[in-house]
């Protein structure tokens, strides 16, 4: 018997974090250069404020998308080596923490699509 990861989450990272990130320290530095190196710091130390509040929401956004991506693979779940439809995942009690496993028997692979939240 096989076991492969089948959960493949997508990343979430907003184009508000990454131009904060790739932006500000351009911009601190210009206005450090030209005017004088405090306005440089101050604005490069708001620009890493913000980049750190965007990252915490961010963050929050990742575990939402990650639950609905988790719900989704519990309901409707392919074997990505045959293309077959699992309808049933293998019960072990649906404790949350507990992973969410599928056989499939043309295969004979277990697929490992994520954990188990409170509503699935």
């Amino acid at each position: 018997m096989i076991v492969k990861n089948a959960y493949k989450p997508p990343v979430i990272l907003s184009l508000y974090s990454s131009l904060t990130f790739f932006i500000f320290p351009i911009f601190s530095l210009l206005i450090g250069w030209y005017f004088n190196a405090i306005l440089g710091l101050v604005s490069g130390f708001v620009g890493l404020i913000l980049f750190l509040i965007s990252i915490k929401k961010d963050h929050v956004r990742q575990d939402v998308k990650l639950k609905d991506y988790t719900i989704q693979l519990s309901r409707n779940f392919h074997c990505p080596e045959c293309n077959r439809h699992l309808d049933e995942h293998i019960e072990h009690g649906k404790i949350v923490g507990l992973p969410i496993l599928y056989h499939c028997e043309d295969c004979e692979i277990i697929w490992f699509t994520g954990l188990y939240y409170d509503n699935i």
